[in-house]
């Protein structure tokens, strides 16, 4: 009995590096041949600037916990 599967979506990550560009047209070859939809995902990590620290509101109960954690 032969296995067979069909492939609706390929999802692939890249970091634009050489071996993301090889990946790639691997992914894109797979994707012609079994009619599939290519996603491709990039991630990056988000920069913060002082002006979000200045309105991030510090966790509930953080004072208290440190007074508690100082007098012991």
């Amino acid at each position: 009995m032969a296995n067979t599967f069909d492939i609706k979506k390929i999802l692939i990550t890249t970091d634009f590096s050489e071996f993301s560009r090889y990946a790639f047209g691997y992914a894109t070859t797979l994707a012609e041949k079994f009619e599939a939809e290519l996603i491709i995902l990039h991630v990056i990590q988000p920069t913060i600037t002082p002006s979000d620290i200045a309105w991030a509101a510090p966790p509930p109960n953080l004072s208290g916990e440190h007074d508690e954690l100082v007098k012991q």
